[in-house]
């Protein structure tokens, strides 16, 4: 019999953040929908995207809603909303892009800003794994990673070679570990059916990338 899943159960967020272009969003999908979205499949929204994956761990039920930022980070818009409650931080690059691994000095700097020392999971992701056309080795991003205390994943949302696992393992760390960031209902979502839906920050739009 599978455990209850209702508006008390306790939920995790998880955010993904990184520049345009890096594949945040076919990240998202890949998970959620099991399905590549290339660019030039990209749906225009307002706002923070998230998606909702209802999850059973170790016999208890856990709601995981992972937040894509929405095309907000080319206007550098993002608040300390979007960062407020996260679990685990996904900062994702793009390995055929060094422009996209140099400017992860900013993202963690603002990660430190919103999320300072409260306990969450930082993962870096390099994405587009399956190019042939990769600048940046696995050695220089395994040292960044270790420089800056984080996780380091290498994924391919077009392939989707090592996307579950990522979302997988990081949510059930989650719910293991009582020291991380949890709560119950969450407050700014309301999910239906669906198990996706879109906050609605003014002045934003999106890209799937």
């Amino acid at each position: 019999m599978s455990a209850a899943i209702d508006k008390a159960t306790p939920s995790i967020k998880l955010i993904l953040i990184g520049d345009s272009g890096t594949g945040k969003s076919s990240l998202l999908v890949a998970y959620t929908e099991q399905r590549f979205v290339g660019p030039d499949e990209a749906v225009a929204t307002v706002g923070v995207d998230f998606r909702l994956v209802k999850k059973v761990i170790d016999g208890k039920a856990t709601k995981a809603y992972i937040w894509d930022t929405a095309g907000q980070e080319r206007f550098r818009t993002l608040t300390s909303s979007f960062y407020r409650g996260a679990s685990v931080v996904f900062v994702v690059f793009d390995v055929t892009e060094r422009e996209s691994f140099e400017n992860l000095d900013s993202w963690f700097t603002e990660v430190r800003q919103y999320c300072g020392k409260n306990g969450v999971l930082t993962c870096i992701v390099a994405n587009k794994c399956d190019m042939a056309e990769r600048v940046v080795t696995t050695d220089e991003a395994i040292e960044y990673a270790k420089a800056h205390d984080a996780e380091y994943r290498e994924v391919s949302a077009k392939t989707m070679d090592g996307v579950k696992d990522l979302f997988d393992s990081f949510a059930e760390q989650v719910a293991r570990h009582p020291n991380l960031p949890k709560s119950g209902s969450t407050d700014s979502v309301n999910i239906g059916d669906k198990s996706s839906a879109t906050a609605a920050p003014p002045s934003s739009s999106s890209c799937a990338c």
